[in-house]
């Protein structure tokens, strides 16, 4: 005759098998706890993170359990809980990768370079900052972008600046017109 306590992969032996895991758990769960009250602690029972962790993940397993706890409230270890899963999702939605930010003192070079050489574009602007060892991406460095705005983006050049510049392009370096 075979004991029925055994554990075996049968269909009619899983709610046996599911007892005594739960058994085993509430087990494992008081002997947690006679191991915290052991601590030397004069006043109040001090937990370390893995006693929390421990709590944790029983009371996740079984939530039934919550009643066996002793030592802390259940509502603290639902506490707990939650606060783990929020520390875990915080750290899953961090961010990660994308470009990196720039100095400060590299997007005012950029604006000067911009602002002295007008008619350098972002390939030229882009070239210039490369043979003195700095390396961005050529869609930093557009042509036109001359003051930061308020909330740290650049900004193009207005239309007058910009027709301004036309004019240039059309007269050539001495003021004379070549179209």
């Amino acid at each position: 005759m075979k004991d029925p306590c055994r554990r075996t992969g049968r269909k009619e032996n899983t709610t046996i098998d599911r007892f005594i895991t739960r058994l085993e758990a509430e087990n494992l769960l008081l002997r947690q706890q006679l191991v915290v009250l052991r601590h030397k602690s004069p006043r109040r029972v001090r937990l370390w993170n893995i006693d929390r962790l421990l709590l944790v993940w029983l009371y996740r397993l079984y939530p039934s359990l919550l009643d066996a706890i002793i030592i802390v409230q259940p509502e603290t270890v639902i506490r707990w809980h939650r606060r783990g899963f929020r520390a875990y999702w915080r750290w899953k939605s961090r961010h990660v990768g994308g470009r990196p930010r720039i100095d400060s003192d590299i997007r005012a070079l950029i604006r000067r370079m911009s602002r002295e050489n007008p008619l350098w574009g972002a390939p030229r602007i882009h070239g210039e900052l490369l043979m003195l060892g700095i390396e961005v991406a050529e869609s930093l460095t557009v042509m036109g972008w001359t003051q930061p705005r308020s909330n740290g983006f650049f900004s193009r050049a207005s239309d007058g600046d910009h027709d301004h510049r036309k004019q240039e392009l059309r007269e050539g370096p001495k003021g004379e017109t070549l179209c």
